[in-house]
């Protein structure tokens, strides 16, 4: 007789989003806040998603070193970040929230 494991399987799917660190929502303070820069963009899609709640995982990925389109090859120092370089925010869930949440 088999054993009961309880393992079960569904449908997930995968999304993810691509633009450069630099991209960010417009300030939203006032007074002297609002000529600060307003906050990445990606923690608020991941901020979004984990409000969803139906989205299982939201992470950020930085590039170190690559190219995008026909621009140059770009890298990453230690020194100084490279606001050019790609982010990718994935987004993991079933594929019918990703959708809707999309």
């Amino acid at each position: 007789m088999p054993k009961k494991t309880g393992i079960s399987s569904r449908e997930i799917g995968q999304v993810r989003i691509y633009f450069t660190r630099h991209e960010r929502h417009p300030s939203r303070g006032s007074g002297w806040r609002r000529l600060l820069p307003g906050r990445p963009l990606y923690m608020d899609i991941i901020r979004a998603a984990k409000e969803d709640g139906g989205i299982l995982n939201a992470t950020a990925h930085y590039t170190h070193y690559g190219y995008s389109g026909h621009g140059s090859i770009r890298q990453e120092h230690a020194e100084a970040e490279n606001q050019h370089l790609t982010l990718c925010v994935e987004l993991v869930g079933p594929r019918e929230r990703l959708m809707r949440f999309c």
